[in-house]
């Protein structure tokens, strides 16, 4: 008897060294399943606010309802520069324009006042 219980003894030391061992893997399992769900849950919350932001400057048009997203302010820029530059090319050729204006009625009027100049002097006057 005394074998027995010794035996039943061993047995139940045995099972609850089982039964603790179970317990603590468990525990340990819990614990990484918890740590992996806290980081998922962060990167969720991170993925949420990126496709916010992303919502939110995708939302954005300007005065002619073109998404601002669509063009870069550096060619905006450019394109605004080049008009400008085109602008006051014109407004320049149109000064050109009237100072070549200027400059031939000027040629026209010494060529009327050589001309009279000799008419008065008798001179003869060349073909032109």
């Amino acid at each position: 008897m005394e074998q027995l219980t010794l035996i039943g003894l061993v047995s139940l030391i045995v099972a609850v060294g089982i039964r603790e061992f179970f317990g603590w893997l468990r525990q340990k399992n819990l614990q990484n399943t918890e740590t992996r769900l806290k980081a998922i849950e962060e990167h969720s919350k991170l993925a949420g606010k990126q496709i916010q932001d992303l919502h939110t400057w995708h939302d954005r048009f300007d005065e002619d309802g073109v998404p601002v997203w669509y063009i870069r302010s550096s060619l905006e820029k450019v394109v605004q520069q080049n008009a400008e530059a085109v602008i006051l090319l014109a407004h320049q050729s149109q000064l050109t324009g009237q100072v070549l204006r200027e400059i031939a009625d000027g040629q026209k009027e010494i060529r009327d006042e050589i001309k009279r100049i000799r008419s008065s002097n008798g001179e003869v006057q060349p073909n032109g």
